[in-house]
């Protein structure tokens, strides 16, 4: 199993100290990376870490990172054991600016639809944020990217943040920014967004430097809104994949191929029963994937309508088989993966409990390395993978 992109883990210790975080009941998120050695991060609002699809922790400069919502921000703490950490900084700012009216509009960032990238000394967030007047319940939403430089001391010196696309939309659909960045050091983001309250698209974004973007595919699908996306990048070379699943589309995972140059047409993937539950409703944040060092897909999601956590793997030419790797009565909720160097790991939550499960060619039997004391967890994110 290889190494990936933003992953929480430590360098030449045991496999399988994936870290995680939470939110729980209490409006408190908790990170954990071991046997027991689940630790309070800080005080949080309700929409904290989610989604598991939406990578908020990272090892990097010799701390984990732990990404989350406060007051209307992006906010960040950082640990060099998982047990003591920092101060909590703010990562997003409120910002006046001039960018589409005469009018000025002030940013913020109530949704907590954001995504976090962390390599080496960079870090960069995705966010949908909300465009306020002033004095004015709410006026739109836009999509906007933000990098800096980590710092040993758990700070960062962040540049300004840049508007990716403004969607002209005062219509709040719950979509589910991504990021990435390819091994060639280009940046990538992606969103389904809503244009006008009926009009939905899928959106790819690219950045040689994370200052002018350019958009690389927009296509509209029926109930585009709700869609989850992962951007996955091969361990070397330009070569990225886009992995999503569609709101309405309970049958199929989609995905694309950039290939250095364009982006190839779209794929499906057609899976057994369906990702979600309710008509019209695909619950798609319910799934998560990433990418190994030898360059194979491995996709996980909840099947509702028995409970099953379902996976699948693409070796960028063969799919396997889908397999059923978790099932029980009720009460799973959304599952994450992540990969190190020797295992795809699976993270769930099932009855406040937090569940885990390695795979290496089988599946392993499941264990609770965070203990089983939490008070309503939510919100599960995990590691992601160590990347290029």
């Amino acid at each position: 199993m290889g190494v990936g992109e933003g992953i929480c883990w430590i360098p030449a210790q045991v496999a399988g100290l994936i870290p995680a975080a939470w939110r729980e009941s209490t409006n408190t998120v908790m990170f954990g990376i071991e046997t027991g050695n689940s630790q309070v991060v800080g005080d949080s609002d309700s929409d904290a870490t989610k989604w598991s699809s939406q990578r908020k922790t990272f090892w990097a400069k010799g701390r984990y990172w732990v990404f989350y919502t406060r007051d209307e921000n992006i906010v960040f703490k950082s640990s060099p054991d998982g047990k003591t950490w920092s101060q909590e900084y703010i990562g997003s700012v409120e910002h006046y600016a001039d960018y589409h009216y005469a009018n000025n509009y002030h940013y913020m960032e109530p949704t907590g639809y954001f995504d976090v990238y962390g390599k080496g000394d960079v870090v960069a967030w995705f966010a949908e944020e909300q465009f306020w007047f002033d004095n004015v319940a709410w006026s739109g939403y836009n999509y906007v990217f933000r990098k800096g430089i980590l710092n040993s001391d758990g700070t960062i010196d962040w540049d300004d943040p840049v508007e990716v696309y403004y969607s002209g939309s005062e219509f709040y659909d719950s979509n589910f920014p991504a990021i990435s960045r390819a091994a060639d050091g280009t940046w990538w983001v992606a969103s389904s967004v809503n244009t006008s309250g009926t009009d939905h698209y899928y959106k790819i974004w690219s950045s040689p430097d994370g200052i002018t973007f350019t958009e690389r595919y927009s296509e509209a699908l029926a109930g585009a809104r709700y869609t989850t996306t992962q951007i996955l990048p091969q361990k070397s070379g330009s070569v990225v994949y886009f992995v999503f699943v569609a709101y309405n589309d309970k049958t199929s995972i989609n995905w694309m191929k950039w290939d250095g140059s364009s982006i190839g047409t779209r794929q499906t993937k057609a899976i057994s029963n369906a990702m979600g539950s309710g008509v019209g409703n695909v619950k798609s944040e319910r799934f998560s994937a990433t990418i190994d060092s030898d360059d194979i897909m491995n996709i996980v999601w909840l099947r509702i309508l028995d409970s099953s956590i379902c996976y699948l793997n693409w070796d960028g030419t063969t799919w396997g088989d889908e397999t059923v790797v978790e099932q029980v009565a009720s009460g799973i909720t959304r599952p994450c993966i992540g990969v190190d160097e020797k295992f795809v790991h699976l993270f769930w939550l099932r009855v406040n409990v937090i569940y885990h499960r390695e795979y290496d060619g089988s599946w392993h039997d499941s264990d609770t390395p965070f203990g089983t004391s939490f008070a309503s967890p939510t919100y599960l994110t995990c590691g992601k993978d160590i990347g290029p």
